[in-house]
């Protein structure tokens, strides 16, 4: 499947998709299409590649989306053999995918380039086929990999083979690479770039603050967040109202208002409104006064005064606005709580490192929905052994709560889903301080511009006027 601009989805290298009547079994008849080798496209390719994700000794962070099929999370951990998944090509053009409930969200997940598949084999006969200059890199989508620059461009090329090329207006994408931002602005006032922003070339608070009143400014709320993480396995942080007492003590207007300058709506759930038809805030903004009863709580249950907490850090990737955030928070927790809490700067790597090896007290990242689904965000905290659940947390209840929402009609799901999220501000295993926007240059000529709620570039109708 691939997303159209409102962030549903249409079939792509599927012909046509069938789905069984009680919503479990998914039936993907295929299109002729190639990869850019000429051999054609198979469901033995989808099967190779969804297998691979899930077999036990192959790493993948985001192998958790695919546990919705009937038997993956248990063939994961090595409890049930790969041929028990609910993963079968019937035949070249026929891929078939049996689901252990009804997943509303299944044919969007289908859409994130986690479950796009790789040419089966070729990993074995060439293993360093992912090599960006490599002979044997082989791909089937919109464009084709001409040239790569390290540290200078990477240039593609429309592919003539892809299924839709016909309808794919662009003959091609030219990347360039740079690491001075100032640069980057004048390659676009001087009309050498069409687009940065966004994921690509973030751009500092000065440049937005320079831009945002401009006609080329593009802006959108995105399903991501800018969240504050809590190792519950570290004490004082292992007791739940020292975390709502720091959650509580935040004041997110001041920090959208004096550091983000996007205009992104402070954060009184876990869940980005954009993924959910009506906004349920959990939270109060800056109740201090709460913060300081849950304070208070929570020394007396642990037998503990404000001295305790100097050992803490709080931790977070080098930017400019993170260190601007992290100093905020300092700030504010002192001033709320009367508590010194140390902050420190590490590279993005490190960062991540920390993160996924549970080390580290408080860290201060975001998360981005992968799919447009609330349950993006939620299955994350679903199991404590979770790649991405950096809390370290687990509640039988939550767990239970996201089991039933697979079960219920979509007119209940909702409220059931509300109810597990309640739990995590209950907990507060994490909060959130913003839910963010998108932010891009685009010149005048670039037309058919669309962006998903997930974050996705839509390059399929992009137009350059006049280039």
């Amino acid at each position: 499947m691939r997303f159209l601009p409102d962030s549903s989805v249409e079939p792509a290298q599927a012909e046509t998709v069938d789905i069984s009547t009680d919503q479990k079994t998914y039936t993907f008849t295929l299109k002729k299409s190639t990869w850019s080798d000429g051999s054609a496209v198979t469901a033995y390719d989808f099967e190779d590649s969804w297998k691979k994700i899930l077999s036990p000794d192959f790493f993948s962070p985001n192998a958790h989306l695919l546990y919705v099929i009937k038997n993956a999370k248990a063939v994961k951990k090595g409890d049930l053999p790969l041929d028990s998944l609910g993963i079968r090509a019937l035949d070249a053009k026929t891929f078939q995918v049996e689901l252990t409930s009804p997943t509303p969200y299944f044919l969007q997940l289908t859409a994130f380039c986690v479950l796009f598949p790789a040419k089966k084999g070729l990993d074995e006969t060439y293993p360093n086929w992912t090599i960006p200059h490599s002979q044997h890199l082989v791909t089937n989508g919109p464009f084709l990999l001409s040239e790569y620059q390290p540290g200078q461009q990477i240039i593609l090329s429309k592919n003539p083979d892809y299924w839709d090329a016909k309808d794919l207006k662009l003959q091609g994408i030219e990347i360039s690479i740079a690491r001075d931002p100032n640069t980057i602005m004048q390659m676009f006032e001087q009309k050498q770039l069409h687009i940065v922003g966004g994921p690509f070339s973030p751009l500092s608070q000065e440049q937005l603050i320079s831009f945002r009143s401009k006609d080329e400014f593009y802006s959108r709320p995105v399903a991501s967040s800018n969240v504050v993480f809590f190792n519950i396995e570290r004490a004082p942080l292992n007791n739940a109202h020292i975390r709502r007492a720091l959650g509580l003590a935040v004041d997110r207007q001041s920090i959208v208002d004096h550091i983000t300058y996007l205009d992104q709506s402070i954060a009184l759930e876990a869940v980005p409104f954009i993924l959910k038809n009506k906004r349920t805030p959990f939270i109060s903004d800056y109740a201090s006064t709460k913060a300081q009863e849950e304070f208070a709580l929570g020394l007396a249950e642990l037998g503990i005064n404000r001295s305790s907490f100097e050992g803490l850090t709080l931790t977070y990737f080098d930017s400019p606005q993170q260190q601007q955030i992290a100093q905020t928070l300092q700030s504010q927790w002192h001033h709320t709580l009367g508590i010194e809490i140390k902050i420190a700067k590490v590279d993005l790597g490190s960062f991540l490192d920390l993160l996924n090896r549970r080390d580290f007290d408080i860290g201060q990242y975001f998360y981005w929905a992968q799919y447009p689904d609330p349950m993006n965000i939620l299955e994350r905290f679903q199991y404590k052994a979770s790649a991405k659940n950096y809390c370290n947390w687990e509640n039988a209840q939550y767990v239970a709560l996201l089991d039933k929402s697979f079960t219920d009609s979509s007119e209940t799901r909702q409220m059931t889903l509300d109810a597990a999220e309640e739990i995590l501000f209950e907990d507060m295993p994490f909060f959130a301080l913003y839910h963010d926007r998108s932010a891009f240059l685009l010149q005048k000529n670039v037309k058919n511009f669309h962006q998903t709620v997930i974050g996705t570039i839509l390059c399929k109708d992009i137009v350059i006027e006049n280039p």
